[in-house]
């Protein structure tokens, strides 16, 4: 919440399609500390920091998605929006608590680090409609 407050209250020059590959950047480095945490203190304070970006992150994509939805598709749009997004979560999770389990935790979180950074790469790659790149 914090980090959503904070996103919020700034006025943004940057084009939000530009915010939101760069935020999968930030959500990237903000997760590094997680690989090497090895206590219960240090890992509550990574993981706090590391879900800082989230959910600007998130802000940003359903904007962009309402903004490349065909009229009258929208409710469909968020719907394989959310999916894909649980969709993903399962598969993370039940990939992390493999990787976990055959090599410690730290390997999860190098996993998590790979995919915010190809996320990001393919939404650099991503043309956004035009409404979009307008949209606060």
């Amino acid at each position: 919440m914090l980090g959503a407050i904070a996103f919020g209250a700034v006025h943004w020059r940057v084009p939000l399609e530009t915010r939101y590959w760069a935020l999968f950047l930030v959500m990237a480095a903000s997760t590094v500390p997680l690989i090497a945490s090895r206590s219960v203190p240090s890992g509550i304070l990574c993981a706090f920091l590391a879900g800082l970006p989230l959910a600007a992150l998130i802000s940003c994509q359903y904007t962009l998605v309402s903004a490349a939805a065909p009229r009258g598709m929208l409710t469909e749009a968020f719907a394989w929006n959310s999916a894909a997004a649980f969709g993903a979560l399962a598969a993370g999770s039940a990939l992390g608590g493999w990787l976990i389990n055959q090599f410690g935790l730290g390997w999860a979180f190098g996993v998590a680090v790979t995919a915010a950074v190809l996320a990001s790469t393919a939404a650099a790659r991503v043309r956004f409609p035009a409404a979009a790149a307008d949209t606060p």
